[in-house]
């Protein structure tokens, strides 16, 4: 059991990493594992989570780019078709700092 952290990433990774109760052996691993992974809720989690960030009020650009990179892997480790480009450059965009947004929408971006 010592082992599985190492052979786990990205999504799976961050979901052993924030169980409190570890299972002790690999049946129960396997078994959460799969409660976890193989149903739509792991999806929805993960979409939900990913439109309510934003970039806070103080917050750097680099550091929100960070968290949204990150929950856009996790959601791509999943369904890499889940969202188009434009999707996701327009979720980026929608979202930044009010100071910043406007400056943004100036620049008539393309990609991220």
């Amino acid at each position: 059991m010592q082992a599985i952290p190492y052979f786990l990433k990205d999504t799976a990774d961050l979901w052993y990493q924030s169980l409190v109760n570890k299972p002790q052996d690999f049946n129960a691993f396997k078994a959460e594992f799969l409660r976890y992974f193989s149903n739509n809720n792991s999806i929805n989690r993960l979409v939900n989570a990913f439109t309510i960030i934003k970039q806070e009020e103080t917050e750097a650009v680099t550091t929100y780019l960070g968290c949204f990179h990150q929950n856009l892997r996790q959601i791509q480790a999943i369904n890499t078709n889940y969202f188009t480009a434009p999707q996701i450059l327009n979720q980026f965009i929608h979202v930044l700092h009010s100071s910043i947004l406007q400056h943004v929408w100036l620049l008539h971006p393309s990609t991220l």
